[in-house]
């Protein structure tokens, strides 16, 4: 979704842009000089900023000094330097020390994207086509779908309009309040399996109604520790019943012990090798065979579980096509391929085109990114009214 910082037109210089290399290292020796001059506060901000990847110059009208999780802005005369942060990741903050947020939009449209949240979304009125990783999938009125902490997605219109509840979850409060916070992956969507399990998605849609009243009620002391404790109960019941790694896409959870070490492999393997050797352990320890036990994993998953590790390997590689201009060949190997080949096969069998063909296709720059967001805010008490 769109920040302040991304309404701002800007230049990029890169070594993609159609700019001489001279006018690039005068622009960029100006700017460290003037950087050099400044207060050492402000400094000290740069460094912020450039450990948070801000790498957007603008040239503009005059401002004054302020600074954002969104961008950073620096006066020296009459020229305004502004580092403005890319939609990708979006950096959501949150007020008043409360970890969620919770809001209505009608007519969305968002491309591809992901942040530093847990994020829930319900289909109020019309319906919506949500891309999540490789999958583009139809959520109609009354649909509800889980996004994972920075999980790759998009919202796209379809011939109807929309209106949409958005509620986000600070991604640090879902880590502090679930046991297993190293692997966080759930698997909620209508779409998937809620004819085969309705209770469940029944459930997930009455914790959402339950914090919504307490959000729009008047303010008092305990409006904090209600929320956290409401938001403690929908986590933990999200958590159990649409774990990824207990559930698959089924309905018949795996037994507990295999669910904790398939997540200890998920986390800790390095290589194919090192999972091939932690999944015989796994086996020997249930008293299957290695083939018994990857059968029943395809089964569960659809997938061996070197290709569920694959596909999450091409998930971060694809920000990185997005988010940067690294070679393909810089990627893959900051991703964990030990070849560029296996990258390009996996990454073409889980979306359905080469990194390059994906990177042309939805890597734009800023000003195309955000001509792309389409929304109208509504009145969040909608989401209770339409229920």
């Amino acid at each position: 979704m769109p920040n302040e910082a991304s309404q701002f037109k800007a230049w990029r210089i890169s070594n993609t842009s159609k700019v001489p290399g001279a006018v690039k290292k005068a622009i960029y020796g100006w700017f460290r000089r003037m950087l050099r001059s400044l207060p050492k506060k402000r400094r000290r901000e740069n460094k912020f900023a450039k450990a948070y990847g801000y790498d957007w110059l603008n040239f503009g009208d005059k401002h004054d000094y302020r600074s954002d999780y969104n961008g950073l802005f620096r006066q020296r005369n009459s020229i305004t330097i502004t580092v403005v942060m890319d939609m990708r990741p979006e950096m959501i903050n949150f007020t008043n020390e409360i970890p969620v947020k919770a809001y209505v939009r009608a007519g969305c449209q968002y491309p591809y994207h992901w942040h530093n949240t847990l994020e829930v979304l319900q289909v109020l009125k019309g319906s919506v086509y949500i891309g999540i990783g490789d999958e583009n999938l139809l959520l109609c009125e009354n649909d509800i779908a889980v996004i994972n902490i920075d999980e790759f997605h998009r919202i796209a219109k379809t011939q109807e309009d929309n209106k949409i509840l958005f509620i986000q979850i600070d991604g640090r409060f879902c880590r502090s309040v679930l046991p297993d916070n190293e692997y966080l992956f759930f698997y909620c969507c209508s779409t998937y399996h809620e004819a085969q399990v309705p209770e469940k998605y029944r459930t997930v849609k009455e914790y959402i109604i339950r914090l919504l009243r307490v959000m729009i009620e008047k303010p008092d002391r305990e409006l904090k520790k209600n929320i956290e404790r409401l938001l403690a109960a929908m986590l933990s019941y999200i958590s159990y019943n649409f774990d990824f790694l207990r559930w698959g896409y089924g309905t018949t959870p795996f037994n507990e012990k295999l669910v904790k070490r398939f997540k200890q492999i998920a986390i800790h393997a390095s290589s194919d090798l090192d999972v091939r050797l932690r999944l015989k352990e796994l086996a020997a320890e249930a008293g299957v065979s290695l083939k018994h036990l990857s059968s029943d994993i395809k089964d569960r998953f659809g997938l061996t579980f070197q290709e569920l590790l694959y596909y999450g390997k091409c998930v971060n590689a694809s920000k990185l096509l997005l988010n940067t201009n690294k070679r393909i060949i810089d990627i893959a190997l900051e991703c964990g391929f030990s070849d560029a080949k296996y990258f390009v096969k996996y990454f073409r069998h889980f979306f359905h085109c080469i990194p390059s063909e994906f990177r042309e296709k939805h890597q734009v720059d800023l000003q195309t990114l955000t001509a792309q967001v389409e929304y109208r805010d509504c009145p969040l008490s909608d989401a209770l009214i339409q229920k």
